[in-house]
């Protein structure tokens, strides 16, 4: 079954007023804990995040690098 986000806002909103935790609460709600669970979670926590290092950030990175690319790994 699918919820709109008003929906999921409704069982979010009570489940902060309780204090079971997300997986107990979707449980006893008849939701699934593993969606439930999902909806908690914010979007930075949900999605891993890649952050870019320039080379000349890291010290000895450019050698290194450089080591990389000859050896063709």
């Amino acid at each position: 079954m699918k919820f709109g986000e008003e929906e999921k806002a409704m069982w979010l909103e009570d489940w902060m007023r309780g204090g079971k935790s997300a997986w107990a609460y979707a449980k006893a709600n008849g939701l699934n804990p593993q969606t439930f669970v999902k909806w908690t979670k914010t979007e930075a926590e949900a999605k891993p995040c890649f952050v870019g290092v320039p080379v000349s950030a890291m010290p000895g990175a450019q050698a290194s690098l450089k080591y990389l690319l000859k050896k063709g790994k």
